[in-house]
């Protein structure tokens, strides 16, 4: 028996991309949710705010549509070579936050392009994941 092959390489891609993307991009919301007003950036944020669970949820269900978005870019890469480069990873996390954006739209305001490029440090992170060196980073 040989190695790995390019479509159980993309399997495990196409799984963890659907699973961590949305759980670091929850923890992205709820960290800008905490930090935002101690930074003072308090424009355009709701006047009521979920408390921080539900926030989280929200976020892990929603980061699902832009991960499989992603993922739809993503795989092929996989098939064809066996990995995909963390520039590929943050392209296609902020396509794939635009294409979700567009599909079913968050009233982001001003925090849009913010938002799109934290989904591309999220795909990012996500590539670290798949390349096992999370931790040594």
């Amino acid at each position: 028996m040989g190695g790995i092959s390019n479509a159980q390489r993309a399997l495990w891609a196409l799984l963890l991309i659907l699973l961590v993307a949305p759980f670091f991009a929850a923890l992205v919301a709820v960290i800008s949710l905490l930090v935002g007003p101690l930074l003072g950036v308090t424009e355009g944020r709701p006047s009521v705010v979920a408390p921080l669970g539900v926030s989280a949820l929200n976020a892990y269900v929603w980061a699902v549509i832009p991960s499989v978005m992603a993922a739809i870019g993503l795989v092929p890469l996989v098939l064809r070579r066996g990995a995909f480069g963390w520039v590929e990873a943050g392209a296609m996390g902020v396509v794939g936050f635009a294409a979700a954006q567009a599909l079913v739209p968050l009233p982001l305001g001003q925090f849009g392009p913010i938002a799109a490029f934290a989904f591309g440090l999220v795909m990012v992170a996500v590539r670290l994941v798949l390349a096992g060196r999370i931790l040594r980073s």
